[in-house]
């Protein structure tokens, strides 16, 4: 991608998301979605690990703690996931491209600590809420 790219992140219950709009190129950036979303790709290398979240919601960490579990994935697989979000604006062909996940906007949400990555080690690339 040598031009400046715009992608969006946003949540599987936006309305724009649910009416499986034909503009949109859906990415599921989590463990699960709901059955009845469309997903186009399963970025799984972005989707927190499971034990990350479970340890989360038990309280066993805090923000925090999940902030640096997560980062440290990103960082370990950053050279797979630039390569995906290539292949992944291609396959978009042309439609905009949305990481959809389950929290809603303004909530403390992985999604939120992809795009800042993302935006920071990826030239040209801007990820913001759709």
């Amino acid at each position: 991608m040598a031009k400046n790219v715009t992608m969006y992140k946003s949540y599987w219950f936006d309305k724009r998301i649910q009416q499986h709009r034909p503009d949109l190129y859906i990415v599921q950036i989590c463990l699960s979605k709901p059955y009845s979303a469309v997903a186009h790709y399963n970025f799984q290398e972005v989707a927190p690990d499971w034990s990350t979240l479970n340890k989360y919601k038990r309280g066993q960490i805090d923000e925090g703690g999940y902030y640096a579990e997560y980062i440290q994935k990103l960082f370990r697989n950053k050279k797979t996931i630039a390569q995906k979000i290539v292949d992944i604006y291609h396959r978009a062909n042309g439609r905009q491209v949305v990481f959809c996940c389950w929290e809603k906007p303004g909530l403390f949400c992985h999604r939120n600590i992809f795009a800042e990555f993302a935006n920071k080690q990826f030239n040209n690339l801007n990820i913001t809420e759709l």
